[in-house]
């Protein structure tokens, strides 16, 4: 499906799930839907959120060197400094681990790892180590949404990659034809729907 459809179809099935009339915990469970959504397809090369993770990796590394290059020259222990907060500590090592699992699965082959139930795990571990859950649940139930949208296509995924490199496939529909336009306008309708009159 294409990336606007993910992430409609994100969005609504993640607001029918967290009931909440807290303004900060909404926008938290939409920000976390339309990262899950699609973070999937980091291993497309020409998917936008693959172009994304190439610029924010650069500006973590030019971030790191630059700290690194402070600490050497005015003799400032900048990675003491953060580990003395532990909350610190766990965030960035979640945040590191986070991108680490992103990265390598950037360079797997498309619908596979990206789109398997134990990257889903993993994800579900490293973000509820330092998330709140009104983002963790979401970007979970989002990317197991849009592995499920992906399992309708031609294409298919390889659901337990790399336990097996079995791909699945329903073969119903194309990824840019008319079921993808109306599960678009649905989604959004609903998403509309449940942050207008419900939550």
């Amino acid at each position: 499906m294409q990336c606007r459809t993910h992430i409609a179809f994100g969005i609504a099935a993640s607001t029918a799930l967290v009931h909440t009339g807290d303004l900060k915990v909404l926008l938290t469970t939409i920000a976390g839907a339309t990262i899950g959504s699609i973070i999937s397809d980091l291993d497309s090369y020409n998917s936008e959120i693959s172009q994304i993770l190439n610029k924010i990796t650069a500006i973590i590394v030019a971030t790191v060197l630059v700290s690194l290059g402070i600490s050497y020259i005015f003799k400032i222990d900048i990675i003491d400094k953060i580990v003395q907060y532990k909350n610190a500590a766990n965030i960035l090592i979640g945040v590191l681990v986070f991108l680490l699992v992103s990265i390598l699965g950037s360079y797997t082959k498309h619908r596979t790892f990206m789109h398997s139930i134990p990257c889903v795990l993993m994800y579900f571990v490293i973000l509820s180590t330092f998330l709140s859950q009104s983002f963790t649940l979401p970007f979970v139930v989002s990317m197991v949404a849009h592995i499920a949208l992906d399992l309708f296509n031609h294409i298919g995924v390889v659901l337990f990659c790399p336990i097996s490199e079995k791909r699945i496939c329903f073969d119903l529909c194309d990824s840019d034809g008319i079921v993808n336009s109306i599960l678009f306008y649905v989604s959004v309708f609903i998403a509309a729907y449940m942050v207008t009159f419900v939550v």
